[in-house]
C-alpha cells in the first residue's frame, strides 16, 4: 500500500502548538494524526478533541517529551499534528476576477517570515497570497508555527511565472505596488493604496536579500519605500505588515 504524502520529512511534517493546531482544523486541511500532550490547556485540548472526532481524526495522547522529539523542539504547548501537503488553491480559479488585495511575494525564502507575512495578510483582509512555485519557501511546519493559526485563513497560490502572473493581472485593471530601494520609490502615504473591487491592488514584497527583482520591479504602477534608520531596510514580514496596515487604513479611514 503506497505511503500517504507528507508535508515534510521526519521532524518538519508535524505541525506544532495550540493555535498553530487549530488553525489548520479551522481551515480543513486535515492532519493524519493529532497528538496531545498532559501539559496541554485543558480547554484547548477539548475542543481539538472534539473537532477532530467529528472529523474523524485520531488523537492520541502522548508525553510532552515525546513531542519535543517528534517536533524538534520543546515549544509545542502540547499539541502536534502530523500533516499532509498543503492544500494550495488553484491560481487560475483564484485570479479569474482579481481578488481586491493580493499579497505578492516574490522570492521571500524564510518559512517564518513567510508564516509572519501570512499572520499579516489575514489580520488585514487580503483576499489572496501569490507566491513562486519554485525558489521560494512555500507552506511547512516552519510556517505554520509562525504564522499561529493564521495559514490557510487567506487562500494561497503557487504560480509558475509571477511576471506573467502580474502582467494578466494588469491587463484586468489591477494596480500593482512594489516595495523597493529604487530611487524613484514613495512613502506609502503618497501613493493611491486604496483597494477596491472596482480598483483592486497587488502588493509586492520581496525576497530578504535582493528585495524585488528588477523584471517585477519594472512591472509596478507604483514604488513604495519605507522610512528607515541606520540599519537601512527592514525585514521583509515588518515591510509587509506596515505596507498592508497602511492599505487597511486608507480603505477604513
Amino acid at each position: 500500500m503506497p505511503k500517504s504524502p507528507l508535508l515534510g520529512n521526519h521532524q518538519k511534517c508535524w505541525v506544532r502548538g495550540r493555535h498553530a493546531v487549530a488553525g489548520v482544523l479551522r481551515v480543513r486541511w486535515d492532519p493524519y494524526e493529532v497528538r496531545i500532550a498532559e501539559t496541554a490547556d485543558p480547554g484547548a485540548a477539548d475542543e481539538i478533541t472534539l473537532t477532530c472526532e467529528h472529523r474523524g481524526i485520531p488523537v492520541i495522547a502522548s508525553h510532552a517529551a515525546n513531542l519535543t522529539k517528534l517536533c524538534g523542539g520543546a515549544d509545542h504547548q502540547g499539541f502536534a499534528a502530523k500533516m499532509p501537503p498543503f492544500p494550495y488553491a488553484n491560481a487560475a480559479g483564484l485570479l479569474r476576477t482579481p481578488p481586491t488585495l493580493t499579497v505578492v511575494l516574490d522570492g521571500v525564502q524564510d518559512p517564518h517570515n513567510l508564516g509572519a507575512i501570512l499572520r499579516s495578510a489575514a489580520e488585514f483582509d487580503a483576499d489572496a497570497v501569490l507566491l513562486p512555485a519554485s525558489g521560494a519557501a512555500g507552506v511547512s511546519a516552519g510556517a505554520v508555527h509562525s504564522g499561529a493559526g493564521a495559514v490557510g485563513a487567506t487562500p494561497i497560490a503557487r504560480v509558475p511565472d509571477l511576471a506573467e502572473t502580474l502582467k494578466e493581472l494588469k491587463a484586468k485593471g489591477v494596480r500593482i505596488a512594489a516595495a523597493t530601494l529604487s530611487g524613484d520609490a514613495v512613502g506609502p502615504w503618497e501613493a493611491d493604496l486604496a483597494a477596491t473591487p472596482e480598483r483592486p491592488l497587488a502588493l509586492v514584497v520581496g525576497a530578504e536579500w535582493r528585495g524585488v527583482s528588477p523584471q517585477i520591479a519594472a512591472l509596478a504602477d507604483v514604488r513604495l519605500r519605507l522610512p528607515t534608520g541606520p540599519v537601512g531596510s527592514l525585514n521583509a514580514a515588518v515591510a509587509a505588515g506596515v505596507l498592508l496596515y497602511e492599505v487597511s487604513r486608507v480603505k477604513t479611514r
